[in-house]
């Protein structure tokens, strides 16, 4: 009988209660919002201009709409299933490439599409590859610790390892500002060739 295995169990018993609270439930998108207000100190950054590729991304609201209405309804222990995830038509554009693209969710945790910033996959034409590439995932930097896998991929090619592309872009969706996200390639056979 360990107390601290006990305290655990309470303390978890008490947090999942509290997720079946529908005060709790309605706000629940505001305090994945509001706990990110730590990030406020990095606002001066939003003076200077930013060498980042800026990429803008168009979903008609019904496509929206459509992604949403796959999301598990538990916006926290939720797990969003493969057959659950959603292709739908997009305009990607940065540039000079401009291109009907395919979109959807990304992830199978709910810190991926429970709250205003959500992570993509991308995926591009046959006939027109984006930098070579025929998909990519756009991912929220908390997920992959802002910079850490960043730096284990520079790592990886100094030691002349392969390893994916991955790189940081500004994307802007429906001409809303979504921030800086992750872009990394995703594994296909074109890479491994």
């Amino acid at each position: 009988h360990n107390p601290l295995a006990q305290e655990s169990i309470a303390l978890q018993n008490v947090r999942m209660e509290l997720l079946r609270n529908p005060f709790v439930i309605h706000f629940l998108h505001t305090y994945h919002s509001l706990r990110k207000l730590p990030d406020i100190v990095f606002a001066p950054y939003y003076l200077v201009p930013s060498k980042l590729p800026s990429y803008t991304i168009y979903i008609t609201p019904a496509n929206i709409s459509m992604l949403n209405s796959y999301l598990p309804d538990d916006p926290i222990n939720g797990y969003l299933h493969d057959e659950n995830r959603a292709w739908v038509d997009a305009i990607f554009i940065v540039g000079d490439y401009k291109e009907k693209v395919q979109v959807k969710y990304r992830g199978t945790n709910a810190n991926h599409w429970n709250s205003f910033q959500k992570s993509w996959r991308i995926k591009f034409p046959v006939a027109h590859l984006f930098k070579g590439m025929s998909s990519f995932d756009l991912i929220v930097p908390y997920d992959r610790e802002y910079f850490a896998e960043a730096l284990n991929f520079y790592r990886a090619q100094k030691l002349g390892l392969t390893s994916l592309d991955m790189s940081f872009a500004r994307v802007n969706i429906n001409g809303i500002d979504m921030g800086v996200y992750s872009e990394i390639e995703r594994y296909n056979n074109q890479w491994l060739s």
